[in-house]
């Protein structure tokens, strides 16, 4: 299927019941590319925001405040979508990208790993959650 999608196949493709997608949507956790507009007219989701609702999720999962995580998986998503960065590690394989837990700074892991001073972080293959959502997507009927 090709995006649009609608926020029933996101909840499909990142496992939400109905009760805990609406409450993200109401608290602007879930954050769909075209939010509905009144009475009879769905929110749609492009690719990229149903991969950062997933990553969300992920970074929720790990103990990141919902806001601040939803906050994080907008801004990576938003800058592996429009920057000319480099995103894929040596092997062109894996992206990695390193969150730290304390001031939740995030940046990919090579940059990351120059810049430990003991602070906790937390690790995203970007790349395989990435592919996971996309392939998920391309499922739907």
């Amino acid at each position: 299927m090709k995006p649009p999608y609608t926020s029933k196949d996101v909840m499909k493709v990142g496992e939400f019941s109905k009760g805990k997608f609406d409450q993200w949507l109401q608290r602007g956790i879930a954050r769909p590319s075209s939010p509905c507009r009144g009475r009879g007219h769905a929110a749609k989701w492009d690719t990229a925001s149903v991969v950062a609702l997933v990553l969300t999720k992920r970074l929720g999962d790990a103990g990141i405040a919902l806001p601040k995580a939803a906050d994080l998986a907008q801004g990576i998503i938003g800058f592996l979508t429009y920057a000319e960065a480099p995103t894929i590690d040596e092997n062109h394989e894996v992206l990695m990208l390193a969150v730290n837990i304390r001031t939740l700074e995030w940046c990919e892991l090579s940059i990351m790993e120059k810049k430990l001073n003991g602070d906790i972080m937390l690790v995203v293959n970007l790349a395989d959650l990435a592919l996971t959502t996309i392939d998920r997507l391309e499922e739907l009927p």
